[in-house]
Parts: structure tokens; sequence; C-alpha cells
């Protein structure tokens, strides 16, 4: 229990919380954290696929239409 009031030199207070709970709730919320980061993560890498995928076929399409412009010419 912390001493309240006027405290003697040299007299360390004892800690008012308690060291591995508060260790624990600080884990707990860097876990909750980084699961968090990894759906994100996950979410924007099928995304980036995704865009990757309608950028790959607008390619293709406009090479099309660009060799079938150059052998009609």
């Amino acid at each position: 229990m912390a001493n309240q009031g006027h405290q003697r030199p040299g007299v360390v207070p004892e800690p008012e919380t308690d060291v591995k709970g508060a260790f624990e709730t600080t884990l707990n919320s860097l876990v909750d954290k980084f699961d968090k980061l990894l759906h994100l993560i996950e979410d924007q890498n099928k995304e980036l696929k995704d865009h990757g995928e309608k950028l790959e076929t607008l390619r293709t399409d406009a090479l099309k239409s660009w060799s079938d412009l150059v052998n009609h010419a």
C-alpha cells in the first residue's frame, strides 16, 4: 500500500499499480492492434491484386487497339 502524505527521505513508496497486470493490459492492447494491422494489410493486398488485374486488362486492351490501328493504317 502506498504511503499517503509526507514521506521520509530515502523511503521508496510501494507501487500503486500491479506491474504484472499493467504489462498484461499493455500486451493485450498491442496484440489487438497487431491483429487489426494484419487485417488491414490483408485487405490492402487484395485491393492491390484486384487493381493490378484491372490495370493489366486495360494495358492488354490498349495494346490490342494500338496494334489494330497500326495494322489497318
